[in-house]
């Protein structure tokens, strides 16, 4: 089961136990579950991270501007961290690529 836990300190963070059948679909469903419910966080890993920005930018914001205001990332770091694994970002398009 995925799911958000906390500690004694009041942080959350995410739990992923006994998991029968773990798959990446999986994993990105949670994640763009628990962001869409208020939790302004993005993935560390960026494969994980470069599908979250292009599900919300498809289908909740009408730029990456907006995006990244929303969740209080910086735009120009968040553009780094995926060009730093071959992704750029295509305005005219809304995604990375």
């Amino acid at each position: 089961m995925i799911g958000l836990t906390g500690d004694r300190k009041g942080r959350n963070y995410v739990s992923i136990a006994s998991i029968p059948c773990l798959s990446l679909t999986n994993v990105v469903d949670f994640l763009y579950t628990f962001l869409q419910e208020g939790n302004a966080m993005l993935p560390k890993d960026p494969m994980l991270l470069l599908s979250v920005v292009n599900t919300k930018l498809r289908d909740e914001y009408e730029s990456l501007e907006a995006l990244c205001e929303d969740l209080g990332e910086d735009e120009e770091e968040l553009k780094a961290r995926l060009a730093a694994v071959g992704f750029d970002y295509q305005p005219q398009l809304r995604q990375f690529r």
